[in-house]
């Protein structure tokens, strides 16, 4: 925000772990000339707007949302069975027709129960609706849900996608069955891989299905994974959402070279806006 040459930051003191405010730029208002002091409302509380050259030493803002918030997303915004046979086109179990497609290297094949995808390891993946694409499959939505079960069927390279939905490398969250560290791993961002949030759990078994599911709200993300062996899940309270998302290809490599791991995905994915554990 602007006054003439000066910029205006949100002075925010010692809060941490915040997200974007969105900013009623009806609310602005001057409540000092000198020093220079302005005053707004910002995601429902006051906020006072200072020159950025006088907001050192805490935590403050230069960048806001503006106009009315996205209207959430249906409960179910996505549902992908996978029960089909033949072409390449898989339904939207919801019945609102976003229809996804196989491509590449992606197969119909049998799941643990009923049907399931099978990738290749180098091509295959699967791509939503291209409505989906405009619509933002997740915007509005103040809690979510992503669920799939998934099968290896061998040891799958770094940086491969269970899933990845964003704009680019820049702003993008996506599940990974190995990052650097070797282990599964669930990352959101809205500034590049520098300001990533990241949830890590054990690596995910070989030839026997899986259920992983990541679930946000309340300013808290967890990420359950669950095999035959059990279930295991770990928090992670300062995760946040990733503001007006726009979903890819699913799963897809997008962040660095590299394949999709090769095995099997069944109903992917399951996209809802509460957090209810499944």
């Amino acid at each position: 925000m602007l006054y003439g040459p000066v910029v205006l930051a949100g002075a925010y003191g010692g809060r941490t772990g915040m997200t974007m405010p969105r900013l009623d730029r009806g609310s602005v208002a001057q409540s000092a000339a000198g020093p220079m002091r302005f005053s707004a409302t910002a995601s429902g509380e006051s906020v006072p707007l200072l020159p950025v050259a006088r907001v050192h030493h805490q935590h403050f803002n230069v960048y806001w949302l503006t106009g009315q918030p996205p209207t959430p997303p249906p409960a179910f915004a996505a549902w992908h069975r996978f029960d089909e046979t033949s072409g390449t086109a898989a339904a939207d179990a919801t019945g609102r027709g976003k229809t996804a497609r196989l491509t590449g290297g992606a197969s119909w094949t049998a799941g643990g129960t009923g049907g399931a995808v099978a990738l290749n390891g180098t091509d295959g993946h699967i791509v939503l609706a291209d409505d989906l694409l405009a619509d933002d499959l997740l915007a509005g939505a103040r809690a979510y849900t992503l669920a799939t079960w998934i099968r290896l069927d061998g040891t799958p390279a770094a940086w491969t996608r269970i899933f990845d939905i964003g704009t680019g490398v820049t702003a993008d969250m996506f599940l990974t069955p190995v990052a650097d560290s070797g282990k599964l791993r669930f990352a959101i961002t809205a500034g590049g891989g520098g300001a990533e949030q990241r949830i890590e759990a054990a690596p995910l078994p070989t030839g026997q299905w899986a259920h992983v599911a990541v679930a946000y709200g309340t300013g808290t993300a967890v990420l359950y994974v669950g095999a035959r062996g059990g279930t295991q899940h770990r928090r992670h309270r300062r995760a946040r959402p990733l503001r007006q998302p726009h979903p890819r290809r699913l799963p897809r490599q997008v962040a660095v070279p590299g394949p999709v791991p090769e095995g099997r995905v069944r109903r992917l994915p399951r996209v809802r806006k509460n957090t209810q554990r499944e």
